[in-house]
């Protein structure tokens, strides 16, 4: 069985550390975005045994509930004091660090389990201002400062940081948008180091990591045999008598076409020509 654990705040002095047993669900969603609309960022949710070790189930603010355990009727709580927004959460899968989030505003669902909500340290650019301006050969590094201004720790390699900045960024309300600009217009990608945390390096094309049984390696490239020059898609939609019917009408008998699909128990009722 995988071991699983959340720590809530500093590593060496954590305000919560759960394991398996104090951990009902976790689910994380992990993105990269190369050249995509947005700067997308990590999220967690976790699901906590944490009502008796939070000092929160007192008649004070939970007056009224159900047999099952469910809050009926409540005063407030400001959770805040417990774990204020932004605190740094790491999540762990057997002892290796899986992804670094900052704590939103928790959730309750009944008198003793509460889900612990966070994002990845992009994501705390969301409605942060940032007053953009003109550029002329400003390195990297100091708008990557001007815009993050502080709101977690980064690191960058020496050839993105000192690449040359020339040109213009808006005044945005939401900080994130002109990150993601400054970085598609100059080549940079957002990685993660060994602490969790954003570190801005030109794309790479060698092999960073191998993938276990059973496994997920999050953030890894994989060297092809040959370089690939095209990228192709295909959707599929799948539907019984419509499709069949359209293929017989058509003739449908394209090379390279292959259906696929599960096989059925043909209908006994069914109309001619079907």
């Amino acid at each position: 069985m995988r071991k699983h654990r959340i720590v809530i705040g500093d590593t060496t002095n954590p305000l919560f550390d759960f394991d398996n047993d104090q951990l009902r669900q976790v689910d994380t969603v992990m993105r990269n975005s190369y050249s995509g609309d947005e700067l997308a960022y990590d999220e967690l949710s976790a699901a906590t045994y944490a009502g008796e070790s939070w000092g929160l189930i007192s008649n004070e603010l939970y007056d009224l509930y159900s047999s099952e355990g469910y809050q009926l009727v409540s005063s407030p709580a400001d959770l805040s004091a417990e774990v204020p927004v932004e605190t740094p959460v790491r999540y762990y899968v057997d002892g290796a660090l899986r992804g670094k989030y900052y704590a939103l505003p928790a959730d309750r669902e009944n008198t003793l389990v509460y889900d612990v909500i966070g994002v990845s340290a992009i994501g705390l650019l969301v409605n942060r201002p940032h007053v953009g301006g003109l550029y002329n050969l400003v390195p990297l590094s100091t708008v990557l400062a001007e815009i993050i201004n502080g709101a977690f720790p980064y690191g960058y390699s020496e050839e993105a940081g000192s690449i040359s900045v020339t040109g213009w960024l808006p005044y945005s309300a939401d900080a994130r948008e002109n990150l993601h600009k400054l970085l598609f217009d100059y080549g940079v990608m957002v990685y993660k180091n060994a602490n969790g945390d954003p570190y801005f390096d030109l794309a790479r094309t060698t092999l960073t990591g191998t993938v276990d049984d059973d496994d997920v390696y999050v953030d890894g490239t994989i060297t092809p045999i040959e370089a690939a020059t095209m990228v192709r898609v295909t959707e599929h939609g799948y539907g019984r008598n419509a499709i069949r019917q359209h293929h017989r009408r058509a003739g449908n008998k394209q090379a390279g076409c292959i259906r696929t699909g599960t096989r059925t128990r043909p209908d006994r009722n069914r109309q001619p020509g079907y």
